[in-house]
């Protein structure tokens, strides 16, 4: 049955703790809370033993919750994961970044690997993040990226057709092209952009090589420094007229944005011949 709410519509989707990653997590504290539990009594422990005794009772909480605390609409989502159940519109959400990225913990620890998948945002002046502590937590992030998009592309193409300047983390982008810095890459020498695997520190993560019409590279986006990536790649493409839809897949992880494209044609900015 489709659940309604006054102020954020229809209910697309509901996320509840991902119970297998929950019940793991709290078999890795609570062994490492019962042994700091005879350090206690000598204080020396104590620090340790309140530590993994809260993230032991909190994951067992977690493992044991079936209810879903995380649901999406089709104007915004509710948040159930604190002690209240928050409502927020999407277009409360700024400078939301995508994390998709395999972790191998250093020497000695080195055959620990792990996987982060996160929508990270600032709420209102305040740090907003979904991860992969909730089931579905791709699906997830790829609404909430659809619902971002509906609600701030048109909003991005009435402020360029003002004249207005947008920000996407360094970047910014204006009726002239995209800046970085003093630098600048004007539309009529825009080519277009690229997927890439780029290096950051010790591991490889996709990112977007910006390229001219002669195919040299301007610059490169990544994931962690780009804000509001999908409106970005939407925006570029209308500029250039070429289709979007794999580097929202690939770079945004989100298979929706071709939709979005073909729905919200009015007032779009027509591409440069």
């Amino acid at each position: 049955m489709t659940s309604h709410t006054v102020e954020l519509g229809a209910r697309r989707a509901s996320f509840a703790w991902d119970e297998r990653r929950a019940r793991r997590m709290f078999w890795v504290h609570f062994p490492l809370f019962v042994l700091h539990v005879p350090l206690a009594f000598a204080i020396i422990g104590l620090p340790g033993a309140f530590l993994f005794g809260y993230f032991a009772l909190r994951f067992f909480r977690r493992w044991r919750n079936r209810k879903p605390v995380f649901e999406v609409h089709e104007h915004g989502f509710i948040d159930r994961r604190g002690a209240l159940a928050l409502r927020h519109h999407f277009d409360a959400l700024a400078d939301y970044m995508i994390i998709d990225r395999a972790l191998r913990l250093p020497f000695p620890f080195s055959f620990v690997k792990m996987h982060g998948v996160a929508l990270t945002a600032k709420l209102r002046g305040k740090h907003f993040y979904v991860n992969e502590h909730l089931a579905d937590i791709r699906q997830c992030v790829a609404l909430l990226q659809e619902g971002i998009v509906r609600q701030r592309l048109a909003i991005a193409r009435d402020a360029l057709a003002r004249n207005e300047t947008l920000r996407f983390g360094p970047f910014r982008m204006d009726n002239l092209g995209l800046h970085l810095g003093k630098r600048v890459l004007k539309w009529d020498a825009f080519g277009g952009l690229q997927l890439v695997m780029w290096r950051i520190g010790r591991r490889r993560e996709p990112a977007l090589r910006i390229f001219d019409i002669a195919g040299a590279q301007w610059d490169i986006a990544t994931r962690n420094g780009l804000a509001d990536p999908a409106v970005f790649v939407l925006l570029c493409a209308e500029r250039r007229g070429f289709d979007a839809a794999a580097l929202l897949a690939s770079f945004c992880g989100w298979k929706g944005g071709s939709s979005v494209r073909s729905e919200e044609t009015s007032g779009s900015i027509p591409p440069l011949p």
